[in-house]
């Protein structure tokens, strides 16, 4: 089974590849090696799903395996024809800035079950609901609230992000002037 769908709001393009039996092939092992850093398994797709997407964006980010328990049991999940297609629009919708998803079918043993790939973000924090999470061993943790400016132990200083951002202002408000 193979779906290729293209969607997006505004300028932004989410590119979503669905595959069974994908570029994964050592599943089962990385299953067997149970949640680390970069693995987290879930037996459904709802907010504690979305705070492992922030937690993966604000780290090295990592691999999220829908239909899976967290003993590492694969249970499968029921997945619909849009089911995907909604989760990546959920992600990218409650997370700011906004994450975009690879998210992708497997069947092991019988079962369905999702993979959803966050790439680490290139500018920090992600936020989900005005809250923070980076990832700590094998679970998330909740850094601070992105309204809590006086914070500045997030991967370096917020302090320093700031002074990037206008900098880079400065240098676009210079280019568009001449």
């Amino acid at each position: 089974m193979s779906m290729e769908g293209d969607f997006g709001r505004g300028d932004e393009l989410i590119v979503m590849n669905i595959k069974s039996n994908n570029h994964i092939d050592n599943l089962q092992e990385l299953i067997a090696s149970g949640e680390s850093i970069s693995l987290e398994f879930k037996e459904k797709f709802d907010d504690r799903t979305l705070e492992s997407v922030v937690a993966f964006a604000n780290t090295k980010g990592g691999l999220i395996l829908i239909g899976v328990s967290d003993r590492g049991e694969v249970k499968g999940i029921r997945i619909g024809k849009e089911t995907a297609q909604n989760w990546a629009n959920q992600i990218s919708q409650s997370t700011e800035p906004r994450v975009i998803p690879e998210i992708e079918l497997h069947e092991i043993d019988k079962k369905s079950v999702v993979s959803i790939l966050i790439k680490e973000y290139p500018i920090k924090p992600v936020s989900l609901k005005g809250r923070c999470y980076r990832r700590v061993g094998n679970s998330n943790e909740t850094t601070w609230h992105t309204d809590d400016t006086d914070r500045t132990d997030f991967h370096g200083s917020f302090q320093s992000v700031r002074i990037r951002v206008i900098r880079a202002i400065r240098v676009l408000s210079d280019f568009c002037n001449n």
